[in-house]
């Protein structure tokens, strides 16, 4: 049935557009007293039957009519306007939904002024130039030692192959730093930071929208694998410590140990997945999403995430299929074993953060978890798929910072094949070995651990803190 809303002076009221009458019809009680004629008209109804009725001047503003016209005043009828067959009025195939015509409730006035929500992200970066950091860096007391070492020319290098060395390169201080056990022996070349650019370093690498809030030794990570500054690893930690939001969502209260269990070191990826369903979440999305299905590959920690407003076996079914189609179908699937990443990162944290519109932000904090590497492997799920490390907003800073943009190698897609294949397996064959001493490593710690909380207790003495 043609029926909208309009409106009647400052009034909404229900219009139906009625192809069987030739007038118009409006409710009574819904006119004015100076809008009325000293005039009455016979009406005809449906049924035969006819009544007299008076008449008044409206100007009505809705779909199917805009503007003055005579309409018979009823007591009872079954809609505010009734728009007949009158010249001027639309037919009810084709109403005018434009703004100025239709009524716009509060919540159609909200979105209209608000198409799309924006993302909230933290204030802009500082505009900082060359010029700036090449002085702060020759001024700053706590960067003295370094520019020592640059004049010198001093190169330092240990026992274990890790090798230190400080240099300038376009007036700006550089740490150069490589070390067997970081990624392989990597070269990294980090921008020196003086000590008024720092918290803006931290910032980025912790609270911005694509960092995630990570832990202390992941931010850390994130920091040093562009930037260094003496004491960067303890400024860190206070600055995730001081963190509102991990305060507020930092695992709390005694935490139970379950039995260790060996997990079968998987070398291939997306062969051994873990599935699980988080939620439901609280305060439910704009969206009507209320449920985070999480996926994360066993070999790479690779980990997939798909906002849902229910889970119905069908549309579980096909967000998993939707994931398939980019990696492939596994051969194992465990289900109800990636809690221990998606409780604290999703459900938590992103809730306490962007609490109406955290299925926003879910591809952003997938991303902050994507970028660093994993404890147990060493390297970071972006290059274990990719082969290579993702260029993430560390890197961007340092670039807008210095000006310095690498050009990358051209290589045929040949080459760039061969390499890619070369590079993963190599890295393939590290992660394994990495998988292993990393499992030792734990059981051990376990064993330690239990060990020393049991014979407390059979001593009497209280539980081991942890």
């Amino acid at each position: 049935m043609p029926v909208a809303k309009g409106k009647l002076g400052n009034r909404v009221v229900t219009v139906l557009r009625d192809t069987g009458c030739n007038g118009v019809v409006i409710k009574k009680s819904l006119v004015s007293i100076d809008c009325f004629l000293d005039d009455y008209q016979t009406c005809v109804l449906a049924d035969g039957s006819s009544v007299k009725v008076p008449i008044a001047i409206i100007t009505i503003d809705s779909p199917y009519y805009q503007g003055e016209v005579k309409a018979w005043c009823m007591e009872q009828p079954l809609y505010d306007v009734i728009i007949g067959n009158i010249d001027g009025a639309r037919e009810p195939y084709d109403p005018d939904i434009s703004p100025s015509v239709s009524v716009v409730t509060r919540q159609q006035a909200k979105k209209r002024d608000n198409p799309y929500p924006k993302l909230k992200v933290p204030g802009s970066i500082k505009d900082v130039s060359l010029e700036d950091i090449e002085y702060e860096q020759q001024s700053d007391a706590s960067l003295s030692k370094l520019r020592q070492y640059v004049a010198e020319g001093r190169n330092f290098e240990k026992t274990n192959g890790t090798k230190v060395n400080y240099i300038l390169k376009k007036k700006l201080m550089y740490r150069e730093f490589m070390s067997p056990k970081v990624e392989n022996g990597k070269l990294f070349r980090q921008l020196v930071v003086p000590e008024v650019y720092r918290s803006d370093v931290m910032k980025l690498a912790h609270e911005s929208l694509m960092a995630g809030h990570m832990a202390t030794r992941r931010t850390v990570y994130r920091v040093l694998s562009e930037f260094y500054w003496p004491g960067v690893e303890s400024d860190v930690k206070r600055y995730c410590q001081s963190c509102d939001i991990c305060q507020r969502t930092v695992p709390k209260g005694k935490q139970v140990r379950a039995p260790l269990g060996k997990t079968p070191i998987i070398d291939v990826p997306f062969r051994r997945v873990a599935v699980d369903i988080v939620g439901p979440l609280v305060p439910v999305t704009d969206k009507g999403n209320r449920y985070i299905l999480t996926l994360v590959d066993y070999a790479t920690r690779y980990p997939e995430g798909v906002a849902l407003p229910s889970i119905e076996t069908e549309r579980v079914a096909e967000a998993l299929i939707d994931i398939f189609c980019r990696v492939g179908f596994p051969r194992e699937m465990l289900t109800d074993m990636g809690a221990q990443f998606t409780s604290n990162l999703m459900s938590e944290r992103l809730c306490a953060e962007r609490p109406r519109d955290w299925d926003k932000y879910l591809g952003p904090a997938l991303f902050a978890y994507r970028e660093v590497p994993q404890e147990s492997v060493l390297f970071s799920p972006f290059e274990l798929v990719y082969g290579w490390p993702v260029r993430g907003p560390m890197t961007i800073l340092k670039e807008l910072w210095t000006r310095e943009i690498t050009d990358p190698e051209v290589r045929s897609t040949y080459e760039y094949v061969i390499n890619l294949r070369e590079r993963l397996e190599s890295t393939c064959e590290l992660v394994k070995q990495n998988l292993e001493k990393a499992s030792r490593k734990q059981s051990r710690i376990y064993k330690k651990v239990t060990f020393k909380k049991d014979e407390g207790r059979s001593k009497g003495i209280g539980a081991t803190t942890y």
